[in-house]
C-alpha cells in the first residue's frame, strides 16, 4: 500500500518584520506535484481556516521550499483530512498565527502515528526564517 507524504510548505514574508507563512500540504498525485493543503488567512485575532484540493506550493512566487514530517497511508486520507478538520483557529492571543496552527496540527498527527516522532519539537530549526 502506497503513502501520501506529508509535508510543511514555507513561504517568504510578505513584507519585512513578518515571519514566514507555513502550510501544511499532503501531495496526493506526485507526478503532477499536486495535493490537498490546509493553513490560515488574516492577521492578528482575525485568522480564518482555508484549504484546497490540488494545490501546489511551488506555483507561489514566495515559495521557500518545504520540509517532509510524515505520510499517511492512501486509506486513511479521509480520516487525517477529517482530523485537520476538527484543529481551531485561535483568535484570542496576539502571537497566534499560521505557524501555531500548522503546528497544532502537526502536534495532532503526530500522536495519532501520521507525523514522524520529533517533528512537532524540531521543525521550527528546520524553515529559515529570513
Amino acid at each position: 500500500m502506497d503513502n501520501f507524504f506529508i509535508y510543511v510548505a514555507y513561504f517568504r514574508p510578505a513584507y519585512r518584520d513578518a515571519r514566514c507563512h507555513w502550510v501544511m500540504w499532503i501531495c496526493t498525485d506526485p507526478e503532477a506535484a499536486l495535493g490537498v493543503s490546509f493553513d490560515v488567512e488574516g492577521s492578528t485575532r482575525n485568522w480564518t481556516k482555508r484549504s484546497s484540493t490540488r494545490h501546489s506550493p511551488a506555483m507561489s512566487n514566495s515559495y521557500g521550499g518545504m520540509v517532509k514530517v510524515g505520510d499517511v497511508p492512501r486509506d486513511e486520507l479521509d480520516d487525517v483530512i477529517a482530523d485537520i478538520s476538527t484543529v481551531r483557529v485561535d483568535n484570542r492571543g496576539e502571537n497566534w498565527n499560521c505557524q501555531s496552527y500548522i503546528m497544532a496540527i502537526m502536534r495532532m498527527l503526530e500522536i495519532n502515528g501520521y507525523v514522524y516522532p520529533g517533528q512537532s519539537r524540531s521543525i521550527s530549526q528546520r524553515i529559515p526564517q529570513w
